[in-house]
């Protein structure tokens, strides 16, 4: 697998908090992710975004890689040919991040610091990837070296 392929997903675990236009977003710009070249999807197995972006991808034919927490309490608990050993969180987050081209992000509202989602993103950063927010009010950001990936047209 060439990590040029593979997309990292993070997201709020309140499935509630993830708007229709969110989601609608998240999904089209998969599918041209889909058509530009990607092939693997990796995420957190977490509640909320993560298992909705699990669905999302294995309906178009992605192949999914889990990285689950080492604790179960908001785990999704999906099903995937490739899951990771479990870690702790921030070590999970980190092992995404330095896998991938590309971080995508369904956050339940504006940066902040006690967040695993905000930190995934910050994460990315440290890393000069690109990175696309998925905002619940519809908006969608492009962050960092984003002249690689397709645009949200």
């Amino acid at each position: 697998m060439f990590f040029s392929t593979v997309i990292t997903m993070t997201g709020t675990r309140y499935a509630h908090k993830l708007t229709t236009q969110q989601k609608h977003n998240f999904a089209i710009y998969l599918e041209i992710l889909l058509h530009h070249g990607y092939t693997h999807l990796q995420h957190g197995d977490a509640l909320g975004a993560d298992a909705f972006a699990h669905q999302e991808a294995t309906m178009l034919g992605f192949q999914v890689i889990i990285h689950p927490p080492t604790e179960p309490k908001f785990r999704a608990f999906c099903q995937s040919d490739e899951i990771r050993v479990p870690n702790a969180y921030k070590i999970r987050n980190q092992n995404m991040v330095d896998s991938c081209s590309l971080v995508l992000a369904l956050p339940d509202g504006n940066e902040r610091i006690r967040s695993g989602t905000w930190m995934t993103v910050r994460m990315g950063r440290t890393e000069h990837l690109p990175i696309v927010i998925f905002y619940p009010d519809g908006r969608v950001v492009f962050e960092g070296n984003n002249q690689s990936i397709p645009s949200f047209d």
